[in-house]
């Protein structure tokens, strides 16, 4: 906007908008940044809702004006506003972040897909909800890793060799600059390495379990299959690592026997993977 206006001097006299919180939700010092670079310019703020008034000289009597003598009589209330709006942002994604939070207990997807995985919406009681259904492109790589590993008859830096044969490359991303408002690059498109792999395999949403900081670090079964089974899930981890069902139909996520030869579950802190 002000980049317009720069150039374009002389051009421009009013700023209008509905609202205070339609221009600012950045709090009372964006505001007055903002009020005070526009009125550099000879730009008049102006709201539909009528709230910014006219700004008064309490010495045009005497027909002389200093900058302390111009005030806005509604400065306290355009304030309120702004402050107002900036509380907003919290509410704002307290609803979008707390809803996104229950999905995922409720076994949906609320974020992008992971690799070898597309969203789909679906209906469920007449409302839009997100699932993951296999990419007809990548989910092949994902399958050959975790039935490679899970046949046991190669190393891991043979099963790296054959996938990346067959046409594996990290999913193209747009990289953005630190605002996040512009795309500065594409990162991706490299071979698969024997860490990505061992990650890859440990990972349980290929297996359609979820377990994040939003579940708490507890598995929980995804409302849409996996790219492979919880059988050949475990068979690939080698004991490392297994999701177990127990006989009320929950799950937990445990991992190889630790040194006091107990078995160590996903709700230990010491528990090393995090998975998305």
């Amino acid at each position: 906007m002000l980049d317009f206006i720069n150039a374009n001097p002389g051009k421009v006299r009013r700023y209008l908008f509905r609202s205070i919180d339609r221009f600012t939700r950045g709090g009372t010092y964006t505001y007055d940044k903002m009020k005070r670079e526009l009125s550099i310019r000879g730009v008049e703020m102006v709201d539909s809702y009528g709230i910014i008034q006219p700004s008064t000289n309490t010495l045009k009597d005497l027909d002389i004006e200093y900058d302390w003598s111009k005030y806005y009589p509604s400065e306290i209330t355009e304030s309120v506003m702004a402050t107002t709006a900036k509380q907003e942002i919290t509410h704002i994604l307290t609803r979008m972040v707390g809803q996104s939070i229950r999905l995922t207990r409720q076994g949906y997807r609320t974020r992008r897909s992971a690799d070898g995985y597309k969203n789909e919406k679906v209906f469920v009681d007449g409302k839009k909800k997100v699932v993951q259904v296999p990419d007809p492109e990548r989910a092949k790589f994902y399958i050959a890793m975790f039935d490679l590993r899970a046949q046991g008859q190669l190393t891991d830096l043979q099963i790296v060799e054959r996938v990346n044969a067959m046409g594996f490359r990290s999913e193209l991303q747009n990289r953005y600059n630190k605002e996040h408002t512009k795309i500065i690059g594409r990162a991706g498109g490299k071979l698969l390495n024997v860490k990505q792999f061992q990650r890859i395999i440990q990972n349980t949403i290929y297996a359609g379990v979820l377990c994040e900081k939003w579940t708490k670090y507890l598995p929980i079964k995804a409302q849409y299959p996996g790219l492979v089974s919880i059988e050949n899930f475990n068979r690939a981890n080698r004991g490392q690592l297994a999701i177990m069902q127990g006989e009320d139909g929950t799950l937990e996520l445990v991992r190889g026997e630790s040194k006091t030869g107990k078995h160590r579950s996903r709700n230990n802190p010491l528990f090393p993977f995090k998975f998305f």
